[in-house]
């Protein structure tokens, strides 16, 4: 289903028309985020570190993924925008602390093992965990048959899905800043 059919998915949940504006908040969102944190990590770097940098990115991320479990309608955009920016920024902070720990000799290998990252941990929570808790039924549409499809609106079809986010995105966060305290700082400079 992917991010686009999943974010579609919770805007019908809580009662909000589904659109492919959803992909565009999502993409700008994503770049901005990418941007903005990379400016920032190397601006602020001798106030936090990255590791403290990616804490903060996941405790942005679970905050939006604990509002999100609330259903309001009215949350949704800027919930959508600031999980989009911290999922772009986890790219550019994430590809900034590889070459700082392991240097930009063998970068484009470590690059090519951090983007597996994204695509797997997507496929878990924006297919995987829906498939398994989401309570409706999440077919394309693409059935010839006119039967009714079991759509669920409510905060309750979507909260355990973004619970387990959240737990997931706090999880993160105390692990960054447990390789903040675990990483010499002259081994980062």
């Amino acid at each position: 289903m992917g991010w686009l059919g999943s974010s579609q998915a919770v805007a019908e949940a809580v009662s909000e028309k589904p659109s492919s504006f959803f992909v565009t908040l999502l993409a700008l969102s994503n770049a901005s985020g990418r941007v903005l944190v990379g400016l920032a990590s190397d601006a602020f770097a001798h106030r936090l570190s990255r590791f403290q940098m990616q804490a903060c990115v996941c405790l942005a991320m679970a905050g939006a993924q604990a509002t999100l479990s609330f259903g309001s309608a009215g949350l949704l955009y800027p919930c959508l925008l600031l999980v989009g920016s911290c999922f772009g920024a986890t790219f550019s902070n994430v590809a900034a602390l590889a070459t700082d720990l392991y240097g930009a000799k063998h970068i484009g290998a470590n690059y090519g093992f951090i983007d597996m990252a994204p695509i797997a941990g997507s496929y878990a929570f924006a297919t995987g965990l829906i498939a398994l808790f989401y309570p409706g039924d999440l077919s394309d549409g693409d059935d010839d048959d006119d039967s009714d499809s079991a759509e669920c609106v409510g905060a309750h079809c979507f909260r355990v899905i973004f619970w387990i986010s959240t737990v997931s995105c706090l999880l993160a966060a105390c692990l960054s800043y447990y390789l903040h305290i675990q990483t010499p700082i002259n081994k980062l400079k």
